[in-house]
């Protein structure tokens, strides 16, 4: 996989215009407007919250139009793809789905700053739903951490106080215990984990050289894409990004 997320991320130069609320939504909009505007490549598609409905597969609405859908192509429709990407080769396409989760920290009396996605869920959030990602007929699936880490406290953090060690050891154990069970495990993720926090107007997530960050592309690709009912949504995944 040549274009990784790392790689989109540097080429929006590591910012994105700040979304009304730092949410999985708002952030994946933000992301792929810029990505749009920024990034002059005719090979590459990109679109945000892409589900059944936006593929054209539940036609109609209210519940029996869901299951003639679900019945029809044999897959429960679930989850959306927060993000999707697609890469055209030849005559075909490479499809990357995303799944981004927001981890913000907890500052409970007890455990302090460790973060925590907004259903209360640690390290392991996300991984559910990336995996399941695989079943849509995408090429290669990622889970995207993002933990954020707002202005007032990053400062803190960058003094190197007692607040900042203990951030410090929870993303590395965080990324750490990620990549372990992506490798350990032969998942074919890819897994980044990025921190955001606010500067001026813009939502930066800090690069490599000046924060925590870590992506494990994987060349590992889907196992699923011989099954029937992942061919089906693959097919619409291509005639989506065709259009």
């Amino acid at each position: 996989m040549e274009l990784t997320l790392y790689k989109l991320l540097e080429r929006i130069n590591f910012r994105l215009p700040f979304p009304e609320g730092v949410k999985e939504d708002d952030i994946c909009k933000k992301f792929v407007e810029e990505v749009r505007a920024r990034v002059r490549d005719s090979n590459l598609k990109i679109d945000s919250k892409v589900n059944a409905q936006k593929l054209g597969i539940v036609k109609g609405r209210g519940e029996e139009a869901w299951v003639r859908a679900v019945a029809e192509i044999g897959h429960p429709l679930q989850p959306d793809i927060d993000m999707l990407y697609a890469i055209k080769r030849g005559e075909g396409y490479e499809l990357v789905g995303v799944e981004v989760k927001v981890l913000e920290l907890s500052r409970g009396r007890e455990v302090p700053y460790i973060p925590r996605s907004r259903d209360k869920r640690g390290f392991y959030a996300g991984l559910d739903e990336a995996l399941a990602l695989l079943t849509w007929g995408v090429d290669y699936a990622y889970l995207w951490h993002i933990v954020w880490d707002p202005e007032k406290l990053m400062r803190k953090a960058l003094e190197k106080g007692r607040p900042a060690a203990q951030r410090f050891m929870y993303y590395g154990i965080y990324e750490g215990i990620v990549s372990c069970l992506v490798e350990e495990c032969k998942l074919p993720l890819g897994y980044l984990f990025t921190v955001a926090s606010k500067e001026g107007d813009k939502l930066k997530f800090f690069k490599e050289d000046e924060f925590v960050l870590h992506e494990e592309p994987k060349s590992i690709c889907n196992p699923f894409l011989e099954k029937e009912p992942v061919k089906k949504l693959r097919k619409h995944l291509i005639q989506y990004v065709k259009r």
